[in-house]
């Protein structure tokens, strides 16, 4: 179905517009605003994607408990994120194996989450990456 608002020239504002091809950010849960009487469904979030990609570098490593237990609780994302990636830096700069299981770890949640749009089929950015194409470039 569309997502472009009804009886409008306009195109709905980001992220409610239908991506007809291309990268697209991961969907999560909706938060609970039930008390507020506000229902919302699955939206785009960059800060909930950030975290879900730090924590799959920890858990990847098996490293980094404290690190992992302060971004599930983290509120203030959007002025706290440097410090939790100075952190990132910090653990993965213990060794050359704790930064390339971490590294892997992030890409692995990347490819997995994120999705690739393209004549209207969706695959999962990893699965798009390995199909190969006979033109690499366009213009």
């Amino acid at each position: 179905h569309k997502y472009n608002m009804a009886q409008s020239s306009k195109p709905a504002p980001w992220p409610h517009r239908k991506v007809e091809s291309g990268v697209c950010w991961p969907l999560h849960p909706p938060k609970d605003c039930s008390k507020r009487g506000h229902q919302h469904g699955p939206s785009i979030s960059t800060s909930a994607s950030a975290i879900e990609a730090l924590l799959a570098c920890y858990e990847a490593a098996q490293c980094g408990t404290e690190e992992q237990a302060s971004l599930r609780k983290e509120r203030r994302w959007r002025f706290q994120y440097p410090h939790h990636f100075l952190d990132h830096v910090k653990t993965a700069a213990q060794s050359p194996e704790v930064a390339r299981a971490m590294a892997r770890g992030g890409l692995s949640y990347l490819t997995d989450r994120f999705r690739f749009v393209r004549n209207g089929t969706t695959l999962s950015l990893g699965e798009a990456m390995a199909q190969p194409r006979s033109v690499l470039l366009e213009t």
